[in-house]
């Protein structure tokens, strides 16, 4: 019995064990209105672990809202006491959508295969001063470079057998 194919699908196996995850480094987020999720307010860009973005004004120009990336999660606070769930009023809510790849809007989808991470009504939104409101932003998982450098000698050493075993 051969046991060298045996041993490359045993380092193959183990290497894709070993894969990673690219995580997302920024978020775009955006205010889109309606049912056909049409870009209706401000955008924001958030890059993992910097600034906070403010996000809605009172009648007195203070901000509402908190938004930030940290640590793989979009995370909204409320600043000040809000009824902004509670209110009617036309439906919207922010769209989150990786910041690091082109986006593709949710009105433009055809297979709805698209960046969209999370969208989040209106309602949905903290009104207590301090709540905050957690969405985990997933990771992409990544083949390694291990990985694919096994992937790449088992197909050169596959041919090269081939070949080896075509000339006897």
């Amino acid at each position: 019995m051969n046991f060298f194919p045996l041993i490359w699908r045993l380092a193959i196996a183990w290497a894709a064990l070993l894969g990673s995850h690219a995580h997302a480094s920024s978020l775009t987020l955006r205010q889109e209105c309606g049912f056909g999720f049409v870009l209706c307010g401000p955008e924001f860009s958030l890059v993992q672990n910097g600034p906070a973005a403010n996000y809605q004004n009172d009648e007195n120009g203070n901000p509402i809202f908190s938004l930030a990336y940290i640590d793989d999660h979009f995370v909204m606070t409320a600043l000040m006491p809000n009824v902004v769930a509670s209110t009617g009023g036309t439906p919207y809510g922010l769209d989150i959508y990786r910041g690091d790849i082109p986006l593709v809007p949710r009105q433009d989808c055809v297979d709805c295969s698209n960046t969209s991470l999370a969208f989040l009504p209106w309602f949905t939104f903290p009104q207590d001063p301090g709540s905050p409101l957690l969405v985990p932003i997933p990771s992409v998982p990544e083949p390694t470079t291990p990985l694919l450098v096994l992937f790449g000698l088992a197909i050169v050493l596959r041919a090269r057998s081939a070949v080896f075993r075509g000339t006897r």
